[in-house]
């Protein structure tokens, strides 16, 4: 056998070899990939005089791929001729492909003088006297190879093979871990690369839906006020049911747009000091109307003096009328709605609390999720985007406060919790 330098055999046996495969156990675990194999390496470097290891992935063919192989081994400073390394190459991988084939079993590899006698150039560059090919496998699936390129004298024998055959599943396991975890990482680049992609469009979307919109709206406004001339009673209800549905369908865009624009992180909010009961009055007068129509009574209950909040009040005022009209949509005729304010410690706490249908245990975990609406109930139709909790609890959470609901199933009702700092933390979109 030929070596370039003499270098003294490690004391090689069954027991040292298995003690090794438990002391890589240890070190492996829950290591990265590069660790495992700068781990692996070293261990077995020592403990076998390797003269330089490489692993060995398989690409779909059972083709050992040697790029990457070469670049998480602990390769030697080849000096090789380029037709004598690419022989040994091609012979390497084919003792791979070979190696993974037959995964019950530690390979040797004896060709390797064939490819060394007669060059000086090669033996400087790639001196070894033994080659072994561990398969990294579990149970019959291969998933590369292990190469250890040996300088001892003395060859290893049988049972130093079969412990080394335990290296197999602890390397093709760490292997798929990391793996796993890179494919989990680029899916959710890609997720949120679609998110983004999805947030675009809908904005695009909903700027090219407004403008017509309001076109719309405006001449059919023009239209009731007799600009064009004087309008029989058909007409007038006629154009009274444009503007009303225009102005809903402008309201769902707009929530659209909102919530676009939240997750771009381009959503404006202008604080300033606010009266958060002054709010509360402002979004009852608009849905009061709403209310006594559908047979539903509202009540306020707050502190006579609270702090006024830092504040966009445009924003805080789009989050009270969403959760107060949603307390009239689904509190049936009869049905009391209690809207209440008061000061806890270093926060304004407001709720709404509901004497309607309730919420479900299977939807409580829906609740805030964007374009999701609870389940039908009484064969009621569904309305809306599916936005509009979604876009509350963003606007709760930029202006850094807490939204959060309770209900004690349905039938029962809900309360809706509101909790808003008087000195807001932070006002810019994260």
């Amino acid at each position: 056998m030929f070596t370039e330098t003499p270098l003294m055999s490690p004391v090689r046996n069954p027991v040292r070899i298995h003690h090794l495969v438990q002391d890589i156990a240890q070190a492996i675990a829950g290591a990265t990939l590069g660790e495992v194999f700068a781990t692996v390496n070293r261990l077995v470097a020592e403990a076998l005089g390797a003269r330089h290891t490489c692993i060995h992935l398989l690409d779909p063919t059972g083709i050992s791929e040697d790029t990457l192989a070469r670049t998480v081994g602990t390769c030697p400073s080849l000096e090789a001729r380029p037709e004598d390394m690419r022989t040994f190459m091609i012979a390497e991988r084919d003792w791979n492909q070979h190696a993974a084939q037959a995964t019950d079993h530690v390979a040797q590899w004896s060709n390797w003088r064939a490819l060394i006698e007669g060059s000086k150039q090669f033996r400087q560059g790639f001196a070894f006297n033994e080659g072994i090919a561990v398969p990294l496998c579990y149970g019959d699936e291969a998933y590369g190879v292990f190469n250890i390129y040996l300088t001892g004298t003395v060859p290893i024998g049988h049972e130093e093979l079969d412990s080394l055959l335990l290296l197999g599943p602890l390397l093709y396991g760490a292997i798929r871990r990391e793996l796993h975890i890179l494919e989990i990482e680029s899916l959710s680049q890609q997720l949120a690369e679609a998110s983004r992609h999805k947030s675009e469009f809908l904005a695009g979307m909903s700027h090219e839906l407004r403008t017509p919109l309001n076109a719309i709206l405006g001449f059919s406004e023009l239209l009731l006020d007799g600009h064009s001339g004087p309008l029989t009673e058909k007409q007038q209800r006629q154009l009274t049911h444009i503007q009303t549905s225009g102005r809903h369908l402008l309201q769902l865009i707009n929530g659209v747009l909102d919530f676009s624009k939240v997750e771009a992180g381009k959503l404006d909010i202008e604080p300033r000091p606010v009266n958060l009961s002054n709010l509360i009055s402002d979004v009852l007068a608009v849905t009061e109307p709403i209310a006594q129509k559908k047979g539903v009574s509202l009540h306020l209950q707050g502190e006579s003096s609270v702090p006024p909040i830092s504040a966009d009040p445009l924003r805080i005022q789009q989050v009270l009328l969403n959760l107060v009209s949603n307390a009239i949509k689904f509190t049936p005729q009869g049905g009391r709605i209690l809207i209440r304010l008061w000061q806890e410690g270093d926060t304004l706490a407001v709720s709404v609390t509901d004497t309607g249908v309730g919420i479900s245990p299977q939807d409580a975990g829906k609740l805030f999720r964007e374009f999701t609406q609870l389940s039908r109930r009484n064969n009621q139709p569904r309305e809306g985007t599916g936005l509009g909790l979604a876009l509350a609890k963003r606007l709760v959470e930029l202006h850094g406060g807490q939204i959060w609901a309770e209900s004690e199933g349905e039938g029962h009702g809900s309360t809706f919790h509101i909790r808003l700092p008087v000195q807001s933390t932070s006002l810019s979109v994260a």
